[in-house]
């Protein structure tokens, strides 16, 4: 539990179930057999003194811990790391190199750790430590192996170290910024600008802030020289790659401005003292000094890059590593008044699994909007999008009416309308929207006049036109149903049985609409052709029947009407033909059965009906269903609710053909 809070971000509820699993472990022992409860407790330690006023405590701890995880050989490496990252956030850049130098004895290809160690080295040339006039023991190495002392060699050039992380891993963004610059690192594979941040945070980790503005201002000069892009439509492929790969990204003016804000309190700890000790170190969310002049201080060109940062698009930010949500916080005390800012918060903090917590950001990002009466803002519309989801989906929080996030409530759906009014062109909040109020058990007529409202941004994507036909239907506006469902080319993924069913009740609901009014010619019409498989839905026919005996049967019926004796026989044999699974179809088999006289044969179609019932009134096995993808439409609440819906269905089925 403590390592699973840890990994998400929440050092403080990890902190305790950490401390009595490292308890449990050095209860018989001084040191503990397997150090990684103190290794998990250390890295709990580091996060909390990024936002505690008390850093220097949570940091001291975290180095003791690291230390004691070095006596045993599990985590004895990453400990090293650990170590050496601290050693570089004091600035005791000799003391980080000693302790990477410890690190690769124990895993000497490792490019992460070769391009650190080439950072530190080119850390201490420029701090005047000239890396030729440093002793032989200024780099000592592990003490638990000799043998690998021996052989390995002892760089102490950065591009000698940077040359070796690159010759380990050719695609080591780290190393070819750091030794070639952004242009060479920018050939690598993958999102240019999502390789950059993890560069940037890569830096981050070892308090190389100077480094962090630099890449982050190169990031925004290509930014601000890119020509602007859409991000919906029907847009060609070239465009919609050069959009993904934009450098139009916030964070790197988030991550620019917490930088900056690390160099001015760094700054000023140094003032107060000739070496730098712990408590100098940078800390987010730390106490000191953020009353200082801010005129022609870092702190005042910090506040302007987070203003910057705020006024980006927000189409190509999606922050989710912990790094990013520290400087998110810190941009959040620094300039609270910025919306964008709680944004991207809560997305991290969602992310990470605290949910209130985030869900609390993207209120306070929409009181902020329209406090400013900036609902036009993107940010706006896509934080009222997520409040929806969020009280639509599993969590801890609970709505004003006392409804439990996860359960569909009318509260998350009012969420969506307000987005879709401040965006209406966003086609996956309307579809998120249609299946929330499909959940909701909302009247058919009030869905459908939502869709008929955004008709354009239905237009846009497959499962909002898909949507539209299935109401259509569910209002008996077959005609309406029957021209999107024969004229609009979809593009299927992973089965087309959502887009058939449509189609054929559009199909035999303008038949039953044509037999109404005596005319059996077209209603024939439609009830053949509700037996096809038009290309444009690209479904084909399946192993079974499908709902062949339905429309057979109604086929059987125009007929019968129009005087083809021999044709309403042979269409009621056709319904017959081929196997089908237990349920309506059945129906439509007894039916048929009577009319043609073969009362004898109809007892087991009944006796499967009933069958087919009473296995969906059944409580279900809790099973994992591998195709509920991500908890998300067919959860096993859902999959039970539409079986009980399907078996009231199939129970008035059943009352009929019993009478």
């Amino acid at each position: 539990m403590g390592v699973r809070l840890a990994k998400n971000g929440s050092y403080g509820a990890a902190k305790p179930y950490l401390e009595k699993a490292v308890a449990r472990v050095t209860q018989n022992h001084t040191r503990a057999l397997d150090a990684a409860p103190e290794y998990y407790l250390a890295l709990v330690e580091r996060g909390l003194a990024a936002t505690a006023a008390d850093a220097e405590m949570h940091l001291k701890r975290a180095e003791d811990l690291f230390w004691r995880c070095t006596w045993r050989l599990t985590h004895k490496k990453e400990s090293y790391v650990e170590i050496a990252r601290i050693a570089a956030l004091k600035g005791d850049f000799a003391e980080a190199l000693a302790r990477i130098d410890d690190a690769l004895a124990l895993g000497q290809d490792e490019a992460k750790l070769w391009t650190m160690k080439g950072i530190f080295l080119r850390k201490l040339k420029v701090g005047g430590k000239s890396s030729s006039s440093r002793k032989e023991e200024q780099i000592p190495l592990s003490n638990s192996n000799s043998q690998l002392q021996l052989e390995m060699p002892i760089m102490q050039n950065p591009q000698d170290a940077l040359s070796r992380a690159i010759a380990c891993d050719p695609l080591e963004y780290w190393a070819v910024a750091e030794r070639d610059g952004l242009a060479a690192a920018e050939k690598n594979r993958g999102l240019k600008a999502q390789q950059l941040l993890e560069c940037v945070s890569d830096y981050w980790g070892i308090g190389a802030w100077d480094e962090v503005i630099a890449l982050c201002d190169a990031a925004l000069a290509k930014a601000a020289a890119e020509k602007p892009y859409k991000t919906e439509g029907a847009l060609p492929l070239k465009d919609t790659l050069a959009a993904c790969d934009s450098y139009k990204n916030a964070l790197f003016g988030y991550f620019k401005g917490a930088a900056l804000e690390k160099l001015e309190k760094l700054k000023v700890g140094e003032k107060s003292s000739s070496s730098r000790k712990v408590e100098q170190i940078p800390l987010s969310n730390s106490n000191s000094s953020l009353q200082l002049v801010r005129s022609n201080s870092k702190l005042q060109l910090a506040r302007d890059a987070y203003v910057a940062a705020n006024a980006m698009p927000t189409d190509y930010c999606f922050p989710n590593r912990l790094e990013e949500e520290e400087v998110l916080m810190m941009a959040a005390k620094t300039a609270p008044e910025l919306a964008n800012t709680w944004y991207y918060l809560g997305c991290c903090e969602w992310n990470h699994d605290r949910k209130d917590a985030g869900l609390a950001d993207w209120k306070r990002c929409v009181e902020l909007c329209e406090k400013a009466s900036a609902t036009h803002n993107s940010a706006y519309a896509l934080a009222l999008r997520c409040i929806g989801f969020a009280l639509s989906h599993p969590g801890t929080y609970f709505t004003n009416t006392g409804v439990p996030s996860g359960v569909p409530s009318r509260e998350a759906y009012e969420y969506y309308l307000k987005s879709l009014e401040a965006d209406p062109g966003n086609f996956r909040t309307l579809d998120e929207a249609g299946k929330l109020a499909e959940k909701l058990n909302l009247p058919a007529a009030e869905r459908l006049a939502l869709m008929e409202k955004y008709r354009s941004t239905v237009d846009k994507y497959d499962p909002c036109i898909l949507r539209l036909a299935y109401t259509y239907n569910a209002v008996g506006r077959y005609a309406e149903a029957h021209e999107i469902l024969t004229t609009r080319r979809f593009h299927v993924w992973e089965g087309a049985d959502g887009l058939l069913a449509p189609f054929v009740e559009s199909c035999i609901g303008l038949g039953k609409a044509a037999m109404e009014k005596g005319d059996y010619k077209t209603a024939l019409k439609y009830f053949e052709e509700s037996t096809t498989y038009p290309a444009n839905l690209q479904a084909g026919r399946p192993g079974d029947a499908g709902t062949e005996p339905k429309s057979r049967y109604f086929m059987a019926q125009c007929k019968k009407a129009l005087g083809d004796a021999a044709g309403y026989k042979a269409e009621l044999e056709n319904s017959l033909k081929g196997w089908i699974h237990a349920g309506e179809m059945d129906y439509w088999r007894v039916k048929a059965l009577r009319e043609l006289g073969r009362d004898a044969e109809v007892a087991p179609l009944v006796a499967e009906l009933r069958q087919a019932i009473k296995e969906l009134e059944s409580p279900q096995p809790v099973v994992i269903n591998a195709y509920a993808k991500f908890a998300g439409d067919n959860s096993a609440m859902e999959r039970a609710a539409k079986a009980r819906e399907k078996a009231g269905e199939l129970r008035k089925l059943l009352e009929e053909i019993e009478k």
